[in-house]
């Protein structure tokens, strides 16, 4: 069985509503946005670029970006992969208000997030927060 990842990388901010200003300033368009909105999303060439709203005290600069893969078959599929072939889980499957993650730690100890979606448990369809102007 082929398995496929797609690239999704979580950048940790302090308010989703000014980054997304910035990110569409740049020319990225916002594919989707939580029901919370605390949490939006950017089709970037295939890639997720998510924006994560978060209390950034609790974070170092380096902590505020986390590697991030969605997969495409079911979680716990993966996890029994990864068991089979050694890799380290650090966190095995658990359900999440998206949907399901697990994390496993490559040969480096860093940590990777696998999530596998479910948007109907938290998407609404996205807006253009652009209509508001960027403050810094």
């Amino acid at each position: 069985m082929k398995r496929s990842l797609g690239l999704m990388s979580v950048v940790f901010v302090q308010n989703v509503d000014r980054s997304v200003q910035f990110f569409e300033i740049l020319g990225l368009q916002m594919s989707l946005r939580s029901r919370s909105q605390g949490w939006a999303e950017f089709d970037v060439g295939g890639a997720i670029l998510a924006l994560h709203e978060a209390d950034l005290d609790t974070f170092t600069n380096e902590a505020r970006i986390e590697l991030c893969f969605v997969s495409e078959e079911p979680l716990y599929e993966l996890e029994e992969h990864c068991r089979a072939n050694n890799i380290a889980i650090e966190r095995s499957v658990t359900d999440e208000s998206f949907g399901r993650s697990m994390v496993v730690r490559d040969p480096d100890g860093f940590l990777i997030q696998i999530n596998e979606h479910d948007t109907e448990l938290y998407a609404e369809p996205a807006f253009r927060a652009s209509e508001r102007s960027y403050e810094a």
